[in-house]
Parts: C-alpha cells; structure tokens; sequence
C-alpha cells in the first residue's frame, strides 16, 4: 500500500518536477496546478510511507507521517486538500502488465504492476494500447503482454533487492541451481 496527501501551496512557490528520496519508508512528490474558477493555486502531492497490502492497520499515522514530513520539507503547505491510498503491484521481473486483459473479452485492455513507475508506464501504455487498439504492430506487445509467463524459474541476480529480502526467508526453496522455482514462489511472499 501507498499513501497520498494533496495539499495547496501557493502557486510557483515549489519548481514544478518529480522528487523522491531512497530512505524506507521513502517519498515521492510532485505538483499540479488547479484552475477553478475562483483562482488557481499548485497542489503539492506527496505519497509513501508505503508497506505490503494487508501487513498493516494503521492508515491515519502514515498520513499524519506524510504531513510532518512534507510540513518540514515545504513549510508554505496551506491545508490538506485530499489523502488516498492505493496497493502497488510489483511484479517479479519488474515489468508492468500491459495489453490485452488475458481473463475478459478481445477489448477490455489493462495498465497495472507499475511498481512505482507509473510515469512510465503509463507512457508506455498510452503508446502500446493506441498501437493494440489500432490493430498496429508494436514490438513491446509480447513483453508487457500481461497473458505471458516468466520462465520457469528466476535467477537470484535478476530480482530487485526488495524482492529478494522478501524471498531471503525461503532459501529452502532453492533448486541448487540458483534459481527459485516459479511455481514454488507465486503463491508465496510479496503478495505475487
């Protein structure tokens, strides 16, 4: 899970860019201007304090750490406007799932498993699924396409140090090959 605040700042008053920090939990931040027909005014988005999808109940003390730490950061924050929280998928080999809904009819498309990489992602999805829906080519079709399977097993150097730390605990499972048996693990930890 990943929690969100929205806050107004005034506007022009943080450079309009995508920032994040390495430190767990870690924080990303971004900014959009709001237009009514009142006034206009930037709102700081400010997301983290993320953990693993039913490994915790405690919702109003991550968004209160999301506010002490943006109020710190960026002292000019006026009140907060939303807060939300959302699951972030993460796939084994990273790569989002991109294409075709494998479970539903020909034209139901699906964009998920960003891992954190929405930004691009979703760029890629805005390309990938015009080219699917157009019925063109695209050689990133069979990469992302969300029906494939990863191989059999995973090489203990392709998973990201997060799921690793996650599958540290199940060595057990090992085939003495350095590889883990997919089959073994999809069920298993990280919510995969």
């Amino acid at each position: 899970m990943t929690y969100v605040i929205g806050a107004g700042v005034p506007q022009g008053s943080v450079t309009k860019a995508l920032y994040w920090d390495t430190p767990d939990p870690y924080h990303y931040v971004r900014i959009q201007t709001v237009k009514n027909d009142k006034d206009a005014h930037d709102l700081l988005i400010v997301g983290g304090e993320d953990h693993k999808t039913g490994q915790a109940d405690d919702a109003n003390r991550r968004y209160a750490a999301l506010e002490r730490w943006t109020r710190t950061r960026f002292p000019m924050i006026e009140k907060i406007e939303f807060q939300w929280s959302g699951q972030v998928m993460e796939p084994v080999d990273g790569l989002a799932f991109i294409g075709r809904n494998p479970l539903d009819k020909d034209n139901v498309f699906i964009a998920t498993g960003d891992s954190g990489n929405g930004m691009t992602h979703g760029t890629i999805a805005g390309i990938l699924l015009t080219d699917l829906i157009m019925k063109r080519e695209n050689a990133w079709e069979t990469l992302y396409d969300p029906s494939s399977t990863l191989s059999e097993s995973l090489s203990l150097s392709s998973l990201s140090s997060k799921c690793f730390t996650c599958f540290s605990s199940r060595l057990d499972i090992l085939d003495g090959t350095g590889h883990f048996p997919l089959s073994a693990v999809i069920a298993d930890v990280c919510g995969i």
